[in-house]
């Protein structure tokens, strides 16, 4: 995604890990910006690697687009509870994994997500998390 400058942001399970509490995840979760421009770079990404059109899924809100299967499924989700894209991207952090810059969502964020979405799974998260950010 990033050789196609989409806006995204790293979430779930592994925005956790990099806030430190580790748990086992299933999947690698991304939120990415809901306008045209940027949907059209992701479907390109999408393209190069192979994967079949999308366009119709991700351009529909709350639709959640999957490739994989567990343990290395990716979702791309472009609505999450609780969370504006612009602002969480505005606010983003930056790590490094394995010489790629990858943003990842803000602790602020990321708690707003987990409280809004309150699945079980989500405040069992919440009550690991730091309060402050630690900087992932």
């Amino acid at each position: 995604m990033n050789t196609f400058e989409v806006r995204y942001l790293l979430i779930g399970g592994y925005a956790v890990n990099l806030y430190g509490f580790v748990r086992t995840t299933g999947d690698m979760d991304f939120f990415i910006d809901l306008e045209a421009s940027n949907i059209q770079k992701l479907v390109a990404a999408y393209h190069e690697f192979g994967v079949g059109s999308v366009e119709a899924a991700l351009f529909q809100p709350g639709k959640i687009v999957r490739m994989g299967v567990p343990p290395m499924r990716l979702e791309v989700l472009n609505r999450i509870s609780g969370v504006d894209f612009a602002e969480a991207y505005a606010e983003r952090e930056t790590v490094e994994l394995e010489g790629l810059s990858v943003p990842v969502i803000s602790l602020r964020h990321l708690r707003a997500n987990k409280v809004a979405s309150g699945r079980p799974k989500d405040l069992g998260d919440l009550s690991e998390l730091p309060t402050e950010d630690p900087n992932p």
